[in-house]
């Protein structure tokens, strides 16, 4: 026969088993992440780099925003 406290171990038991394969759930996750954002860096330059290779494939007549469309990462401050 089952008494109060042995429903309630249970229990405790069941949710401490849950906290401890989530922890380790997002313990693996952020490992991961963290490993992939280590390897998004990005060089000096890049993005003066992607520029320049843009105007090239524009028409001798260009505008600010064509580059801008040809570029959506790129801020306007680094345009002008």
């Amino acid at each position: 026969m089952c008494g109060p406290n042995t429903l309630l171990m249970g229990i405790a038991y069941e949710r401490s088993t849950y906290y401890g394969e989530v922890g380790v759930m997002l313990l693996t996750a952020y490992r991961e992440f963290e490993s992939r954002v280590g390897s998004v860096e990005t060089a000096k330059g890049a993005k003066a780099s992607m520029v320049l290779a843009a105007i090239e494939r524009l028409p001798v007549r260009f505008t600010i925003g064509d580059v801008a469309k040809k570029c959506p990462t790129v801020g306007l401050h680094v345009l002008i």
